[in-house]
């Protein structure tokens, strides 16, 4: 349901996010599974790296990027990154929770995705990023072949590469507040007024887990989610047909066009993305 509603400064003992577009609350099932997914995943793993990205379909165009797109494109970015990294010691573990929102019936909607993985197997979030966007393009690719770029931001509220949660470091629960504090922005209950009746306002990719519920495995170690594979969208819209034109005019990050592991490649478009995005007033 979507009418349980969080109007406090603090919720769990994790303060939220604070802007003009957050005063109106936010929902309770997606600050749940913020709180949980960050649990879970910092019991699990010493180190993890936590991204804020968003996804939007093409303005002044009649394609629009529906839920069962937006699962295929976050299915096929985790299989194609863990499938480059296969060899590495450490599995990757990407998890992700997703909301839609929608400014007026006359636009498109747009999705926001909190990622959580193993830092331990990836340091750098913009290679998820480049993944993500290529995903995007080829999902929107028109007949012409034109693609689609431009629809992936990756959000300033990463500072860099990302922000890591380091469970051994003394500043741990801080780095875990902030990352909740930073990832409350997409509960948020502004905009997502005009979503279908009975939509689902949020997905998250821990389908069924719970910091609270959590299944131990014989060395005390959380045991890895079930997950399935329509885990996010699937089945959250009825009225995806519903696909009007996207007035914004919000400048969004470009992804490049070549993927790369180099650090210093990756540093480089870091630095180009954070001076693109340090004046935006997009602060989450």
């Amino acid at each position: 349901m979507r009418n349980k509603k969080i109007t406090d400064a603090e919720y769990r003992g994790y303060s939220l996010f604070e802007s003009e577009k957050t005063k109106d609350g936010f929902y309770k099932k997606t600050l749940d599974q913020l709180i949980d997914m960050a649990e879970h995943m910092t019991a699990k793993h010493s180190k993890v790296l936590v991204l804020r990205m968003d996804i939007r379909s093409p303005q002044n165009s009649g394609t629009s990027l529906t839920g069962r797109d937006i699962t295929r494109i976050i299915e096929n970015t985790k299989r194609n990154i863990n499938n480059r990294r296969k060899h590495g010691k450490n599995a990757l573990d990407i998890q992700s929770i997703v909301t839609r929102e929608q400014t007026c019936k006359s636009e498109h909607p747009h999705y926001h995705i909190q990622i959580l993985s193993n830092a331990n197997a990836i340091k750098n979030g913009y290679g998820i990023c480049q993944e993500l966007s290529r995903q995007v393009s080829r999902r929107l690719k028109t007949d012409d072949g034109k693609d689609n770029q431009g629809l992936v931001n990756y959000c300033k509220s990463n500072k860099g590469a990302g922000l890591l949660i380091d469970r051994n470091s003394p500043d741990f629960e801080s780095q875990r507040a902030e990352a909740v504090r930073m990832g409350s922005y997409i509960a948020k209950c502004f905009s997502k007024e005009f979503l279908p009746k009975g939509s689902r306002v949020s997905s998250s990719s821990l389908k069924g887990q719970s910091s609270r519920n959590l299944q131990q495995n014989n060395d005390g170690v959380a045991s890895p989610p079930q997950e399935t594979a329509g885990h996010l969208i699937d089945d959250w819209y009825s009225n995806d047909h519903h696909r009007q034109h996207d007035t914004s005019s919000v400048p969004w990050s470009s992804p490049v066009s070549k993927i790369t592991d180099d650090e210093s490649a990756i540093e480089e478009m870091l630095k180009r993305d954070w001076e693109h995005y340090r004046d935006s007033d997009r602060n989450a």
